[in-house]
């Protein structure tokens, strides 16, 4: 109990003082070790976790990469299929004369050959390409038509009448214009594929 008026004695004072001035130093030593020891913990986790996004993200780009790399391959393998062929297809109808006699001289393409060339650009050229080389086949179907309607009017021995010149020179003058028209499709391809494979 302490003395009369509430008065506490120096004593009792400064043993409560000592005691506060020690305890909180003490305290703050260890809250401050516990801190900084946190700190560290949660620098060491957040390195960590950096390093292994980073390494994620140097995996992902490298797969990527090599995505790419092997797109390019099948790529450029398709193209330069394309391009021998195509050289083969146009040459074959550049060459390609009036169909003779029962219907002798009619080049025509390996039905195969052509769709199996289709599907490779379809699975690993680009829109332009594939669209050019639709356009390509659609002029070189026509021209097949027409050399086909030519050979049955030149074989036509008996029922030649005066329409019969008429309709030999419009397919004629269709044959000679088709050739031109596949031809520069064939460039135009030509020209597509160079700007893929070698942009500036």
């Amino acid at each position: 109990m302490g003395p009369p008026g509430g008065a506490v004695p120096s004593g009792f004072v400064t043993a409560a003082t000592d005691d506060v001035a020690m305890t909180d130093p003490a305290l703050a030593a260890i809250g401050g070790g516990i801190v900084t020891g946190g700190v560290a913990i949660l620098g060491v986790l957040l390195q960590g976790r950096s390093a292994e996004r980073a390494q994620r993200e140097r995996l992902t780009h490298d797969i990527q990469l090599a995505r790419e790399g092997r797109e390019q391959d099948r790529m450029s393998t398709a193209y330069e299929d394309l391009l021998v062929t195509l050289g083969r297809f146009t040459a074959l109808i550049q060459r390609a004369a009036y169909p003779g006699t029962n219907g002798e001289d009619f080049p025509q393409f390996d039905e195969d050959e052509q769709e199996r060339l289709q599907a490779r650009v379809n699975a690993y050229g680009s829109d332009a390409v594939r669209d050019l080389l639709a356009d390509y086949f659609v002029k070189t179907n026509r021209f097949f038509l027409v050399q086909r309607d030519l050979g049955i009017l030149v074989n036509r021995v008996s029922g030649r009448g005066e329409g019969w010149r008429d309709q030999f020179n419009g397919y004629a003058s269709e044959f000679t214009a088709l050739k031109g028209e596949i031809a520069e499709r064939e460039q135009r391809i030509i020209k597509q594929v160079n700007t893929e494979l070698h942009p500036r």
